[in-house]
């Protein structure tokens, strides 16, 4: 059953809901109480926006940056997280030119690449290579 939702943003949208009259009651309360899917998008970006802000310039086209910029703060906190486990000071060296090798990776490409990868696979991508 398809039901037009006046979403909490403002925006309205066509949605298509299942199940039982009481279930899709729920699901249209939820519905209006939430941001519509392109609100979301550019508040996530923004958010990873001012995260980043000091960081590098992603370079590739907008599209590429955008998606970029998310993956990278994603990433970038799931790596600084690996940090906090470093207790000698040799492991803290270590991690600290990993993670300034990583966090000026300016291609927008190899970010969208690495998406979903762990902070491990991460770090190891930028030990074993040099991505720019």
């Amino acid at each position: 059953m398809k039901v037009i939702v006046k979403r909490a943003c403002g925006h309205t949208t066509a949605e298509a809901l299942y199940g039982s009259a009481a279930e899709r009651e729920r699901k249209t309360r939820w519905l209006d109480r939430s941001v519509c899917t392109a609100c979301y998008r550019a508040a996530e970006l923004t958010q990873a926006q001012c995260q980043t802000s000091t960081l590098p310039t992603l370079t590739g086209s907008q599209a590429q940056i955008d998606w970029a910029t998310t993956i990278r703060a994603g990433a970038l906190i799931q790596v600084d997280a690996v940090g906090d486990h470093c207790t000698t000071p040799a492991d803290q060296v270590l991690f600290a030119e990993l993670h300034d090798r990583l966090t000026n990776i300016t291609a927008a490409a190899w970010w969208i690449s690495q998406r979903g990868a762990s902070a491990h696979v991460l770090l190891n991508a930028v030990r074993t290579s040099s991505p720019t």
